[in-house]
């Protein structure tokens, strides 16, 4: 009973694979029901609500008709491709698709497009189209794609001198023969991008890629290869002038770009030169201004300020001053009065304080008075090294043993 769901004979995986299998026509190929799309939507990691959907991916799944899109109104790109569709219906209603893929299916026609009223991209290549037909009411129609389809002559695609905005055409491996349709090319003015590979007109018009150009003023690609400016003006000169003006057009569009790239690298020579001189006049104030800070910080260090020169000479001072005073008051007392006598003769000699530099005079003492304790002390060392040499002249008397005869004894002492 385990393997049997409902009581009925038929096993659990066989009921689960019933559920998972899509819907089939009476012939036995897949159909386009609600529920196989819902399948799909879950699928694809779309929304089982079918208004929420604006993408819907139907491709490859063998289907042979559009069928069950009532409900998907909110569809933006609609994936049609590489099924077996012969015709193209049941669509009209879907006012926002923006694109519609059909290609690799086996329409012969192209219709029941009119409700598609912002559609900007439709492929229905790998097809059996043989007219191009029922998009001149498609406004907003910018590309269209049709390559591997039956189109042959200039008529079968006389529908797109009323696509006023398309841009983009394909047309690519059809079976187009007949020159005049590059008439009906040059009269589409939106007309950007062209296809015409594995046509037989290609060999038909001589010098096809040139006519093209000529003929297709605002063309900008053109089968495998962009169409440049100089493409465009030797394309002009040709039409004018042959096949000599075309030669010397060429020549002067490569001499004007052999100038413009030595002007790019003399510009670029010029831009490097001066780079380099920024870079090293900026070196050099650099050098210069890290040699005038070495030399203000060397400078300050070499010469302290007057401040601290009269600081130092204070402390001077007071430290001879304790020395005097322990050494006693008898010789302090003539030193003092010979100093004081000279430092007279030495102060008339200082000139008046209006004529010395002015220095800070919040922090240092008046100048004058400091240059009169300064010659003070200078006298004071002076007559510290007279009586030095005083000293040294006196004679030196060695005392010697006493002799044993009375006669030494008395030339000794002297009688």
């Amino acid at each position: 009973m385990l393997g049997h769901v409902g009581g009925s004979d038929r096993p659990r995986s066989s009921v689960f694979r019933a559920r998972n299998e899509p819907d089939k026509d009476e012939s036995g190929l897949p159909r386009m029901t609600e529920r196989n799309i819902k399948m799909l939507c879950k699928q694809h990691n779309g929304y089982q609500t079918p208004e929420l959907n604006d993408v819907l991916y139907l491709h490859y799944q063998g289907y042979g008709k559009i069928e069950n899109l009532e409900n998907y109104t909110g569809l933006k790109s609609l994936w049609l491709e590489a099924n077996g569709f012969s015709k193209i219906e049941n669509i009209s209603h879907l006012k926002e698709l923006k694109c519609l893929y059909l290609q690799q299916n086996l329409l012969n026609r192209m219709e029941n497009l009119e409700g598609l009223v912002v559609l900007d991209t439709l492929n229905v290549a790998n097809n059996a189209i043989r007219r191009i037909e029922g998009i001149a009411c498609l406004e907003t129609l910018a590309s269209l794609q049709m390559d591997h389809n039956r189109v042959q002559t200039a008529e079968d695609a006389a529908e797109l001198r009323n696509c006023h905005n398309l841009s983009m055409v394909d047309l690519s491996h059809n079976k187009i023969d007949d020159p005049a349709i590059v008439d009906v090319f040059a009269e589409m003015k939106s007309l950007r991008v062209l296809k015409l590979t594995g046509n037989p007109v290609n060999r038909e018009i001589p010098s096809y890629r040139k006519v093209m150009i000529c003929r297709l003023t605002e063309l900008t690609y053109l089968d495998e290869r962009p169409v440049f400016p100089r493409d465009r003006a030797c394309a002009k000169a040709w039409e004018k002038g042959g096949i000599e003006a075309e030669r010397e057009e060429h020549r002067l569009w490569l001499s004007r770009d052999q100038q413009r790239i030595r002007d790019s690298v003399e510009a670029l020579t010029v831009l490097r030169y001066s780079k380099a001189a920024r870079d090293a006049y900026l070196q050099d104030g650099d050098e210069d201004r890290d040699e005038a800070s070495s030399e203000e910080s060397s400078g300050e260090q070499s010469s302290p300020p007057q401040e601290d020169i009269f600081a130092a000479a204070e402390d001077d001072d007071g430290d001879e001053d304790e020395d005097d005073e322990e050494g006693g008051e008898g010789a302090s007392k003539a030193q003092d009065e010979a100093g004081v006598a000279t430092a007279t003769t030495a102060e008339d000699q200082v000139p008046p304080l209006e004529d010395a530099t002015p220095g800070d005079t919040g922090s240092s003492p008046p100048i004058k008075e400091n240059f009169t304790r300064i010659m003070i002390e200078e006298e004071d060392d002076d007559q510290e090294e007279e009586e030095q040499e005083e000293v040294t002249d006196i004679p030196f008397i060695t005392a010697q043993r006493p002799a044993d005869d009375p006669s030494e004894l008395a030339e000794a002492t002297g009688g």
